[in-house]
C-alpha cells in the first residue's frame, strides 16, 4: 500500500511538472489565503504541539534572516533544506538574472528539489527588505517523516498542494 501511494504520488508530480513546463507566471497568493489555510488545517490532528505546517518548520527547524539579494538556493547547487517563508518574499531567478516568480509569505521554497532529489535550475534569493524563513534540514525532515507515517502523508499532501498552486493547477 505504501509503494502504491508513493508511485501514485510520483505520477502526480510528473503530471504537475509537465503542466508546469509551459512557464506560466506563478499566481499570486496572500499569506492568509484559503489555500494557505488548508495547509494549516491538515496538521490539526497530528500533534498538539504542531498545529500547522509553519509550526512544524519552526519546532524542528531554525529561523533564518536574509537581507535583500541574499541567496537562499543557488542554481546547480545541492539543496540541503526546505524553507517556509515567515515574513517578506523571495525572488526566483534564472542564472542570467531573469525574474521568473515571487515566493510569498506562507509558502515553501526548495520542496521540488526535496521531492525529486535534483539540483535546482533557478536561484532563490531575498526579494526586498528583511526576509525571515524557517529552515528545516532535509535530513531532519526525512527522519520526522520516517518516524510518523501520518505526518508523512500530511506533508506530502501539503507539498502536492504547494506544487499544484505553483503551476496554476
Amino acid at each position: 500500500l505504501r509503494r502504491l501511494f508513493f508511485l501514485s504520488f510520483g505520477v502526480f508530480l510528473l503530471v504537475l511538472l509537465a503542466v508546469g513546463s509551459t512557464r506560466r507566471p506563478m499566481p499570486k497568493r496572500k499569506a492568509n489565503s484559503a489555500s494557505s489555510a488548508s495547509y494549516e488545517s491538515l496538521w490539526l490532528d497530528e500533534a498538539k504541539s504542531e498545529t500547522s505546517l509553519k509550526d512544524l518548520f519552526q519546532k524542528h527547524g531554525s529561523d533564518r534572516k536574509l537581507k535583500t539579494g541574499e541567496r537562499l538556493i543557488s542554481a546547480g547547487k545541492k539543496v540541503e533544506s526546505i524553507y517556509y517563508v515567515l515574513e517578506g518574499a523571495l525572488a526566483i531567478e534564472r542564472e542570467n538574472g531573469e525574474r521568473l516568480a515571487t515566493i510569498a509569505e506562507g509558502t515553501l521554497a526548495g520542496e521540488l528539489s526535496f521531492l525529486t532529489g535534483s539540483m535546482p535550475m533557478v536561484t532563490v534569493k531575498a526579494d526586498s527588505g528583511l526576509v525571515k524563513v524557517a529552515e528545516l534540514k532535509i535530513t531532519a525532515l526525512q527522519k520526522l517523516l520516517q518516524d510518523s507515517p501520518s505526518r508523512a502523508g500530511l506533508m506530502y499532501a501539503c507539498l502536492a498542494r504547494e506544487l499544484a498552486h505553483k503551476v496554476g493547477a
